[in-house]
């Protein structure tokens, strides 16, 4: 698949990153980084396989050697140790307070923590991205969840586990992070203890679950932990989901079209290098070359000339989008359908016009949620402002995504009757009202044409 289906993990990328550095500015530095490693390495990602694992791998080993490099110079403190800068854009009260205290865990304690409360990888998932044991996940999310509680309720008995683990008083008064934990210590949890995190996460298989259920009963501090945890991860998801981010710097975006532009390139040169030879041996043989117009090969630039004047880049966008997301099994949305109303008010505001949400249940069809997804940054015309998909799923699990684009006043792509434009195995049904450019995608065995009237009656009517 093109590298140019990075575009669609930026915002993704950022808001992670956000949640990971703690920082504005070092976090759209670790994305840059991010995004210029993955398309230096493209040909080590596997195709078919899921692409944001990967790019969540290159971004936590850039964060490491990131933060080994300000270890080893004595100039500089460790990242973690650095003193709280006031950002006076900041939340205030609960907000505050645990992101303050997402900031002061380790990274590993962190990196653990947002790959399975806020991502919502497996135990497992996350050992992979990491590239460390499951033992030392679960180690580092009870260190974790544990200096969350101690951090969130100092002096309340209930936020105390009634097994402290050594030295943590201590760590919590200490001016910097205690000594990084051996693997052998981190991989150290009872069984017990990891029972009850799988049962927070929801990865408990349903007979195990009633005997956590069973122990809770008769186990006060234990309930109490665990519902600590339980409340720690609804309020990190809300965090992650919330965190206000602005638009997607162009620098972002412009190095994965310049990657993409360069793969072009190379893609074509094997055949300009057969043309030139073509050329020359025609020439010095007293060919007429100007008689085989028709079957003369079609330059770069001919062919991108072609591209813009044809079909319009949202509907080209639209269907990248589906392919990198259609396929996700854990993160197919950003926002799901039981926020319905939050995710409808989020994306109109951030597309800066009120959005409708067509109902496509008579068809067989229901929504699973939505996103916000960059616009493309290489068009002047509509400076890269962002895009909205939904998606939806019928009972055989197939998938559809309804693209959204807003355009500046005079920027609205020609022609308001459907048309369809099929790519690498999806197809994508595409329109332009006032305003607005819609998509819907599918694979090619659905028939758009229907769902696609449907779809504008609601919108238009």
């Amino acid at each position: 698949m093109a590298v140019e289906q990075l575009l669609a993990h930026i915002p993704a990328l950022r808001r992670y990153a956000r949640l990971l550095t703690g920082d504005a500015t070092r976090a759209d530095d670790l994305v840059q980084d991010t995004l210029e490693r993955a398309c230096r390495k493209w040909s080590l990602w596997r195709s078919g396989t899921a692409l944001r694992p990967w790019l969540l791998s290159i971004m936590h080993n850039l964060h490491l050697n990131q933060l080994r490099d300000w270890r080893l110079d004595d100039g500089h403190a460790v990242l973690d140790d650095l003193p709280e800068q006031a950002d006076p854009a900041a939340p205030a009260g609960e907000r505050l307070d645990l992101e303050r205290a997402l900031a002061a865990l380790g990274p590993g304690q962190r990196a653990v923590m947002l790959l399975v409360v806020v991502e919502e990888y497996t135990y497992a998932e996350a050992a992979e991205i990491l590239d460390v044991p499951i033992g030392t996940v679960m180690s580092r999310l009870h260190r974790g969840r544990e200096q969350l509680r101690r951090h969130l309720a100092p002096v309340a008995p209930a936020g105390r586990s009634p097994h402290p683990e050594p030295g943590a008083d201590e760590a919590m008064s200490s001016p910097t992070p205690p000594p990084h934990p051996s693997p052998a210590a981190e991989a150290s949890l009872p069984a017990d203890e990891a029972r009850l995190h799988a049962f927070v996460d929801g990865q408990l298989p349903p007979d195990e679950r009633v005997a956590v259920f069973e122990r809770l009963r008769s186990d006060p501090a234990a309930a109490a932990r665990v519902a600590d945890w339980q409340a720690q991860r609804q309020a990190l998801r809300t965090l992650a989901r919330d965190w206000p981010l602005d638009e997607t710097p162009p620098d972002l975006g412009g190095i994965v079209l310049r990657a993409a532009a360069a793969r072009r390139w190379r893609s074509y040169l094997p055949q300009a290098l057969a043309a030139g030879l073509l050329l020359t041996l025609g020439l010095a043989g007293g060919y007429q070359w100007g008689r085989h117009d028709a079957g003369a090969f079609a330059w770069p630039a001919a062919s991108l000339a072609g591209r813009a004047a044809g079909v319009p880049e949202f509907a080209r966008e639209a269907g990248v989008a589906f392919a990198v997301y259609s396929a996700e099994k854990r993160h197919p949305v950003e926002v799901t359908a039981a926020e319905q109303a939050h995710l409808v008010q989020w994306l109109s505001k951030r597309l800066g016009r009120p959005l409708k949400v067509p109902v496509l249940t008579d068809r067989g069809y229901a929504l699973l949620g939505g996103r916000l997804l960059p616009g493309d940054t290489g068009d002047a015309s509509q400076s890269g402002s962002p895009r909205a998909q939904f998606m939806y799923e019928n009972a055989e699990g197939d998938r559809l995504t309804l693209f959204v684009a807003v355009f500046a006043p005079g920027a609205t792509p020609a022609g308001a009757a459907f048309r369809v434009l099929q790519q690498d195995g999806r197809t994508t049904l595409y329109w332009a009202d006032g305003d607005f450019g819609y998509a819907l995608s599918a694979q090619p065995h659905t028939e758009l044409q229907p769902l696609a009237q449907r779809v504008h009656s609601q919108l238009t009517g």
